[in-house]
């Protein structure tokens, strides 16, 4: 569209003000990973305090929500936990489940809005939609999952350098993933002190997610290598990691 993209640049600039006047007035800010600190130390010469977005452990007084309705099986489960978006890789997956006719594809999570619900209606015959868990429930879930996808797209900065929850999701509950080829998560799910849990690939490439699907469900010693990491490295992925951190953050900032 003409002129769209001037709009969205004077957009951005404006937002971009906003953020560093408010960044400025507050006591303190926090910022998800090492590759965002250091892009808003860059914008506006403020070191923010990094607290990541991991899950937490607790289970719920009621049990687990038993998903067992929605799988197969007699299929290997490859699954997707999060809100059906764009710029999450579902379009990938959905392109790349037609190769694989004994794995079952899944959603762990809402489909919410015109844009969710075109999409699962186009996909039913490849994807299962199973309904979202509560958050204390989740890695719990997961553990019903062979191998966890997180292709989040590379449609910005902000995109470009975060490690989403899922990513962490998927570690503490012992499942290999596929995820995006992006520094902060190839730092968590292929670098880890030699530690890998997941391949990472272009989130944009289905070529790449056929090929690495392919090596997981061909190669046993690859899966379980993967899987004995994710136990190893569990405890750096819960909340109970980063809660002292934000204890602190609150105890000076009130002092």
């Amino acid at each position: 569209q003409p002129g769209r993209y001037n709009y969205c640049l004077f957009k951005r600039k404006v937002l971009m003000l906003y953020e560093g006047v408010s960044a400025k007035i507050v006591d303190a800010v926090i910022q998800t990973t090492e590759g965002r600190c250091e892009l808003f130390k860059k914008f506006y010469g403020i070191q923010p305090i990094q607290i990541m977005n991991k899950p937490l452990s607790k289970l719920n007084d009621d049990g687990i929500t038993d998903i067992s309705t929605y799988l197969d099986e007699d299929k290997t489960t490859v699954g997707y936990v999060g809100s059906v978006l764009p710029n999450r890789g579902l379009e990938i997956m959905a392109e790349v489940a037609t190769k694989f006719p004994k794995v079952q594809f899944v959603i762990l999570g809402y489909a919410k809005g015109k844009w969710a619900q075109s999409f699962i209606d186009a996909n039913r015959e490849r994807i299962t939609l199973i309904p979202p868990v509560p958050p204390t429930e989740i890695t719990s879930v997961l553990e019903r999952f062979d191998i966890g996808i997180s292709l989040i797209q590379n449609t910005g900065l902000s995109y470009f350098y975060s490690c989403p929850t899922k990513v962490f999701e998927l570690i503490a509950s012992g499942t290999p993933q596929i995820a995006s080829d992006f520094p902060e998560i190839r730092k968590l799910v292929k670098e880890n002190n030699g530690h890998p849990v997941g391949e990472v690939i272009d989130p944009s490439n289905p070529q790449q997610l056929k090929q690495s699907l392919e090596r997981l469900l061909s190669s046993n010693t690859l899966y379980e290598e993967y899987k004995k990491n994710c136990v190893k490295i569990r405890h750096m992925c819960l909340w109970e990691s980063e809660e002292k951190k934000l204890l602190n953050l609150v105890e000076l900032v009130l002092k």
